[in-house]
């Protein structure tokens, strides 16, 4: 598949493989518009989670094993190196957030000691909403909707009306 078409697919909120969802969440760091599918946020945390553990892993070995010096400048360039998966996830918490249909404000509950962070995991594990919703790319609204279907109702009307004249 091609990269545009994943890449819309993606943004869609459609589900994906470990592979796309590590390679897009980074390509899509700053995208806070569209949706995410459950497999897309929950590939990328697992990555990013065996990451931060392969990091900790790593500056707990440096430190027993090497001078502060070096353990300290090699752990200092990791961490920076992680920066921005950490802010590709904000990213991708909001655009699921949206598959959810639920605005990217609702992240804040996270910050509520305890139960935040509780209640913020079981929306993100929950089921996005079928079909389009109001965070999807290019979406009619129900308004509009009605609106064209009134529209194209009564042009049919008015058709079937001329054909009707003697």
């Amino acid at each position: 598949m091609s990269a545009p078409a994943i890449q819309s697919r993606y943004l869609d909120g459609a589900p994906v493989s470990f592979g796309e969802a590590i390679t897009a969440a980074p390509r899509n760091g700053f995208t806070y518009r569209g949706r995410a599918s459950r497999s897309a946020y929950w590939w990328f945390f697992l990555a990013v989670t065996l990451a931060y553990v392969a990091i900790w892993l790593i500056s707990v070995l440096l430190t027993a094993t090497t001078s502060r010096t070096w353990a300290g400048l090699i752990i200092g360039l990791l961490s920076l190196a992680m920066i921005y998966p950490g802010l590709a996830a904000i990213a991708l918490t909001v655009r699921r957030l949206h598959d959810t249909d639920r605005s990217g404000w609702w992240y804040l509950i996270g910050l509520i000691p305890y139960v935040g962070i509780i209640i913020l995991l079981v929306i993100l594990a929950g089921k996005g909403t079928p079909g389009p919703n109001r965070y999807d790319e290019g979406t009619v609204t129900v308004t509009q909707l009605k609106a064209t279907i009134s529209q194209s109702s009564l042009d049919a009307l008015t058709e079937s009306r001329k054909h009707d004249k003697p």
